[in-house]
Parts: C-alpha cells; structure tokens; sequence
C-alpha cells in the first residue's frame, strides 16, 4: 500500500509540475528556462528502481558502508540529508506518514491514527484528509 500510495504522490507531483509549467510557457518564459528548472534529465520510469545511485543514497542516509565506488555521490547525500534533519522530528514525521498511510480511511479519523500524540498526531491527521480526497478522486493516466 505504501509503494501505491507513493506512485499515486509522484504522479500528482508530476502532473503539479506540468500544469505550473504550462503556466509560465503561456506567461513566456523561455523553454530552455523552463526545462532546466523541471530537470527533465532526472526524470526515469518508476520500473527502473533502484539503481547504484538509490543503492548509495540509501546506505549513506541509514549509516551503512559507501558501496564501492560510489562514483555518483548519492552516499554523501544520504549522510548530508541524516546529519540535517534532526532525529526527533524524523521519527514523529516517519510515523505520521506511516499511520496516515495504513490507516482505514473510512474510519473516525481519531481513531486512524491510534497511540500517536503531540506532533505526530496532529500531522497524521492532515494528512489523512489528503489521503481520502485523493482516494475519492477516479484514477488519472496523466
């Protein structure tokens, strides 16, 4: 449920980006410009993951061993990414999003969100009112 539901954010995001770039070709910009802010070069097919550049991110942000060579630089990435996100809010962010994520939309939403309190509490339930709009929308092929 958890890849789905991130298929489902990348598709949206995706769609966000086209519509804003739409927006500003109408408003002129030039599309070099407008290329070079949506990084087209990055973009790859979902079935292509993971590559040694996922491999290497994912080892430096959990703390594990540089593969070997890590010629793209992901690893130092992942160590950066840990070394600026304090641990606290990671742990309250991962579990908002994990209870929003599993949770049974159709229930009371207090109670989707189980045991958690403070901080993550209140973000799981933001963000389960995302999720149930986006669940009650019909799917897109865009």
């Amino acid at each position: 449920m958890v890849l789905y539901r991130l298929g489902d954010a990348i598709d949206t995001l995706s769609q966000i980006s086209r519509v804003v770039a739409h927006h500003y070709r109408e408003m002129g910009w030039a599309e070099h410009d407008l290329l070079s802010y949506l990084q087209p070069g990055q973009a790859r097919s979902r079935t292509a993951a993971p590559i040694d550049s996922d491999r290497a991110y994912l080892a430096g942000f959990l703390g594990h061993p540089a593969p070997q060579p890590d010629t793209t630089g992901m690893y130092s990435w992942g160590q950066s990414t840990v070394e600026h996100i304090d641990a606290n809010q990671r742990v309250i962010n991962t579990q908002a999003v994990l209870h929003a994520l599993t949770s049974n939309l159709e229930e009371d939403l207090a109670y989707s969100v189980g045991d958690l309190q403070g901080p993550a509490r209140e973000l799981a339930l933001q963000l389960l009112p995302l999720l149930a709009q986006h669940d009650s929308q019909e799917p897109s092929l865009t």
